[in-house]
């Protein structure tokens, strides 16, 4: 698990350093999240390498929205009033963004359906 765990952190980190040399205006977690599905798409890196790292974060993923939380916490009078303006903007959005995921994944099952038909019509 420490090996899975070492090559996430490790994608991570050159992706960090990359973006730091190249003065990219994107957060280096999201260009090593594009770079980690890459390679797991193309199959240059296997499911099972990081497998047992990707369950652990996942099943304790409230442990990593703890901070950020509590920071929010601490700098409420910051808000100004505009607290449930925002949470309610905050919901509204992560509606919609369930929604459009929904639509977008019922579409691509829908396209590998029509895929597979025309390859066992041939």
């Amino acid at each position: 698990m420490l090996q899975s765990f070492a090559l996430i952190l490790v994608i991570n980190y050159a992706c960090q350093i990359l973006v730091t040399l190249a003065a990219l205006p994107i957060p280096g977690t999201i260009v090593a999240l594009v770079v980690l599905f890459v390679l797991l798409a193309s199959g240059l890196l296997k499911i099972e390498s990081v497998r047992q790292a990707a369950d652990v974060l996942l099943a304790n993923m409230v442990i990593l929205f703890l901070p950020p939380s509590l920071k929010l916490i601490e700098v409420y009078s910051l808000f100004g009033g505009q607290f449930f303006r925002i949470v309610l903007l905050l919901v509204i959005t992560t509606v919609l963004t369930l929604i459009v995921t929904a639509y977008t994944v019922q579409g691509i099952i829908r396209l590998q359906e029509v895929r597979r038909e025309r390859r066992n019509s041939k």
